[in-house]
């Protein structure tokens, strides 16, 4: 619970175009959440784990260039 608290410190002080926003958090009896924004419809694991298309390899190379730079 410590480094979740922690977490949620960190996004609410962390401002820049290529970081996530803190929204809410919540728990449950089995998991604690943070809710941001904007909201992807995967994350990287996922997308990186499928066949990339010939046309998404533009979108990897920018998205890899926003991470480094939020990084």
């Amino acid at each position: 619970m410590a480094a979740f608290t922690l977490e949620i410190n960190v996004m609410r002080h962390v401002y820049h175009r290529h970081y996530v926003r803190f929204f809410a958090s919540y728990t449950d009896t089995d998991t604690v959440n943070i809710l941001s924004t904007p909201v992807a419809n995967m994350d990287l694991a996922h997308f990186l784990d499928s066949p990339i298309e010939d046309d998404e390899w533009k979108t990897l190379y920018r998205d890899i260039d926003c991470l480094c730079n939020a990084l």
